[in-house]
């Protein structure tokens, strides 16, 4: 299993370093969050192509990758790098699973725990009744080509709004929010929308469990800090390509940010400071990407995860002794029964 987990370690970070390369030339928030999902689905599959991946060289017509081939030299050189890398300080090489697992688990512990609040703030929370919500819910939903409004609910004033669910998502504002300004809760309301959209929910829960898996690879937490970055970029640019003027929507934000008492961050990682200078300096472009591009992109990087999976090493195949045509050769080889020494004895 040691092997197991420094080979699954060792191709995670060979594929991080590629999509993090390539994400530097992406422009747009949207197109970076496509390769973030793709590559949290190659992360995800990654283990299952390792451990089926060789047996790709069993089945008719596939052969085995060549022990000295180029993607098996590359792909043990990242596993003895990662072995050696998490491995050091340990007193056995057997501590790396085992440390791999304790760490699983508490990362199983802890996004239990974000699904339990979240279940908790729903049942705490209470259906919105204010028409001048529901009415601006109803118009943000139809600037961002929602099928159906979402559920709207207002519950603890100190729980910054935030969108949640999948096949029926609903946004959660504080008890407070119906004393916002107008301006205001369009931009918020707008901005939840458009997580909706883009279906950001289970993406981020997609890169949390990526993140599990590889929680020893510095690269794949800069991957899920990047990702929520990415998605809050990304809905800020929709939100002020519904009409919002970018200032408006920057002021917006700081006046969400002091009714809710948050100093640096509205929601996740990503700082207010730097949301609210790049809405300023017109760095959100409002550049939406179609559903199409992003299936591409998704669809790309887990080929090249589950491809990358899938190198593996052929194992020395010992060669049974030649026989004829026959299948009598020992009997007729140079010291076999009928063989020349047996007969010059004779």
């Amino acid at each position: 299993m040691t092997l197991t987990v420094a080979e699954v370690l060792g191709k995670g970070i060979a594929l991080l370093v590629v999509t993090l390369c390539v994400g530097r030339w992406v422009r747009t928030p949207e197109g970076r969050g496509a390769l973030w999902l793709g590559t949290a689905a190659a992360l995800v599959l990654l283990p299952i192509a390792c451990l089926w991946g060789p047996e790709l060289g069993r089945w008719p017509g596939v052969a085995a990758p060549s022990q000295h081939s180029l993607g098996a030299v590359m792909w043990r050189a990242a596993g003895w790098l990662a072995a050696g890398w998490l491995a050091a300080g340990w007193l056995a090489a057997g501590w790396l699973a085992v440390g791999w697992l304790a760490g699983v688990g508490v990362g199983l512990a802890a996004l239990a725990r974000s699904s339990w609040l979240v279940a908790r703030h729903w049942r705490h929370s209470s259906p919105c009744v204010d028409a001048r919500l529901l009415d601006l819910l109803a118009q943000c939903a139809r600037e961002q080509r929602l099928a159906r409004v979402p559920a709207l609910r207002c519950g603890d004033r100190r729980v910054s709004p935030f969108t949640a669910g999948w096949r029926r998502p609903w946004i959660h504002l504080p008890d407070t929010a119906s004393r916002w300004g107008h301006d205001v809760l369009q931009s918020v309301l707008a901005h939840e929308c458009a997580h909706i959209r883009m279906r950001h929910w289970p993406a981020r829960r997609l890169s949390a469990l990526a993140l599990l898996v590889h929680w020893p690879n510095p690269l794949a937490w800069i991957l899920y800090r990047q990702c929520v970055r990415d998605q809050e970029w990304a809905c800020d640019d929709r939100a002020m390509a519904s009409g919002i003027h970018g200032v408006r929507y920057a002021g917006d934000l700081v006046q969400a940010a002091r009714q809710q008492h948050i100093a640096l961050a509205s929601s996740g990682f990503p700082s207010l400071r730097h949301r609210v200078l790049r809405a300023v300096q017109g760095e959100a472009r409002g550049l939406a990407w179609r559903p199409q591009q992003c299936v591409r992109v998704v669809s790309a990087v887990v080929l090249v995860g589950l491809a990358l999976g899938s190198l593996g090493v052929a194992s020395p195949q010992t060669h049974a002794p030649s026989r004829d045509a026959s299948g009598a050769g020992p009997l007729f080889g140079p010291h076999g029964l009928f063989g020349p020494d047996a007969l010059l004895r004779r």
